[in-house]
């Protein structure tokens, strides 16, 4: 099963694309004093990256949730604005290399997250649940044995082949309900 077992079942930030701003932490640390308002569990993977990185968050102002779109409060004075594609106005497009990017990552499942200010990309984040490193540790052991690995998961086809293909797996189930799982099994 891939959900707490061969991921951790939390999502993690994997990818980091800058915009107008040339700072990861930067960006991190400015999305995470955002984030760090909201109980959302990509909010808190966000913040949690900062954590990670010992980033300090600035205080905020005028914090309110988009719903369906993510959340906007004031960082200085500044309107920032974080969430999902539906946060870029009608005005706004992805073009070249940084969308070609954004668009591959997202055919494997992973959440998308903008970063606006005052109506400017600052950058974008890729999330995904995160890969227990015991996992790759297990997997190479059964495959040195000659044991054929499979997963079963109830997630996305991409989403399983994304996993599946980073821990070399040699067959993946996806879309498998939970009571279907055992069935899966026997096969």
């Amino acid at each position: 099963d891939k959900t707490g077992t061969l991921t951790k079942g939390e999502y993690g930030v994997t990818d980091i694309w800058l915009g107008v701003l040339k700072s990861e932490d930067e960006l991190i640390r400015l999305a995470a004093s955002v984030d760090s308002h909201s109980e959302h569990p990509i909010s808190q993977a966000i913040v949690a990256e900062s954590n990670n990185r010992n980033l300090n968050v600035d205080s905020i102002t005028d914090f309110k949730r988009l719903p369906g779109k993510g959340v906007e409060c004031k960082v200085n004075g500044q309107k920032i604005l974080v969430g999902g594609h539906a946060i870029l106005s009608d005005n706004f497009s992805l073009s070249g290399e940084l969308k070609s990017k954004i668009d591959k990552e997202a055919e494997k499942g992973k959440t998308i997250i903008y970063i606006l200010k005052n109506g400017e990309l600052l950058g974008v984040f890729g999330l995904a649940d995160v890969i227990r490193e015991e996992s790759r540790e297990a997997i190479k052991g059964l495959k040195a044995m000659g044991v054929k690995v499979a997963m079963i998961t109830g997630d996305s086809e991409k989403v399983a082949e994304w996993v599946a293909k980073d821990l070399e797996i040699d067959e993946y189930f996806a879309r498998v309900l939970p009571g279907e799982k055992s069935e899966k099994v026997k096969l």
